[in-house]
């Protein structure tokens, strides 16, 4: 199993520090491992370290900035700082790029943002 594959594994089992390290271990061997960068970010909002969150996922999305996954979160951590106009945009950014995309429509829907 590849390094950041067990990171997701340890993150799944809230095993954070354990996960953090080897998200680090896997960005090592590969600086622009776009998955390692979203688990740093997972890991950091799991530990309410929300800046850091932002500034992980923002550099995963470096890499995949079509990633509706990444853009979602990245909302939801934007809106957790109290960042709702940004939130929506990224929301909207995803809709813009994935028309149908269910998540992105609850997260507005939830923030009162009418969607079609």
């Amino acid at each position: 199993m590849d390094l950041a594959k067990q990171g997701r594994a340890a993150l799944q089992r809230m095993r954070l520090d354990k996960a953090g390290a080897l998200y680090r271990e896997a960005l090592e061997h590969d600086p622009k491992l776009s998955s390692a960068w979203f688990g740093l970010g997972r890991v950091a909002f799991e530990q309410a370290r929300y800046g850091e969150a932002e500034s992980k996922v923002r550099r995963a999305l470096r890499f995949r900035s079509r990633s509706a996954k990444y853009r979602n979160f990245l909302g939801q951590i934007l809106l957790t700082q109290g960042k709702r106009d940004a939130a929506i945009a990224e929301w909207r950014r995803v809709l813009d790029i994935k028309p149908a995309n269910s998540e992105a429509k609850r997260l507005l829907k939830a923030v009162g943002v009418t969607v079609e």
